[in-house]
């Protein structure tokens, strides 16, 4: 069941699309309703998420609508689509309905550190995750470097340079264009 889940979310964060192989840890598999609130362990009811999403929604089902105040169930990967609810404006996740917002919000989809991680991600041209479809054999030395480059530019984030100009400086500095196409080249058939 576990590989049906991950293979259905093509091994990627189906809240903030985060791909396995660009993760330090292993994504979780989700109940998104919860079995304390009835939710069952099957399919229909099974998410991958990140560690980060993971915890931080942990058994919670809705939040309050940061615009509305009102009380809004979270994103439901099985009854919405993630492309209907948010949308990427750069590395931030902006949440288009009361869902989305509610969701983008509780899981602070936009906290500092993880939109730093997806800048260094877009950068490297690994984010958002249609790429996967087209380069899944990515390797684990890709995500390796990018993490190492997202320390080192969360320590200089302290200047007067912007995030987008620190991280094309580490990114140019730090990976070559030859690493990454042996990286990232699809394998020869």
């Amino acid at each position: 069941m576990r590989r049906d889940v991950f293979d259905r979310a093509n091994g990627c964060c189906e809240y903030c699309l985060i791909h396995q192989s660009l993760s330090v840890a292993t994504h979780q598999i989700d109940h998104v309703i919860a079995e304390k609130h009835g939710g069952e362990t099957e399919t229909e009811n099974l998410a991958v998420s990140c560690i980060t999403c993971n915890l931080r929604k942990a058994s919670d089902i809705a939040s309050l609508d940061p615009e509305t105040g009102d009380l809004v169930p979270l994103f439901n990967p099985r009854q919405q689509t993630w492309a209907t609810e948010f949308r990427l404006d750069g590395a931030c996740i902006v949440g288009v309905t009361a869902i989305g917002r509610t969701t983008a919000k509780f899981l602070q989809l936009n906290a500092e550190a993880r939109i730093v991680e997806r800048t260094a991600f877009i950068a490297a041209g690994v984010y958002p995750p249609n790429f996967w479809k087209f380069a899944s054999h990515v390797s684990s030395c890709v995500a390796t470097r990018l993490h190492w480059i997202v320390l080192s530019c969360e320590s200089k984030l302290k200047t007067e340079r912007s995030i987008t100009d620190v991280l094309i400086k580490q990114y140019r500095n730090a990976l070559h264009r030859k690493f990454l196409r042996q990286c990232l080249s699809p394998p020869l058939s």
